[in-house]
């Protein structure tokens, strides 16, 4: 993991009250997902 990442992963952590392993990985979006403005990800069942 990544030193930025780990840091990512930590304040986003603090900030959410959620647990660091219930951050996926990697971005589970690709850049054009990620830079389009419209995008809305789906609800995960």
């Amino acid at each position: 993991m990544s030193h930025d990442r780990a840091d990512a992963v930590e304040l986003a952590s603090d900030e959410t009250g959620l647990a660091p392993d219930g951050f996926p990985e990697r971005c589970p979006y690709g850049p054009e997902q990620a830079l389009d403005k419209h995008y809305y990800p789906q609800p995960r069942d």
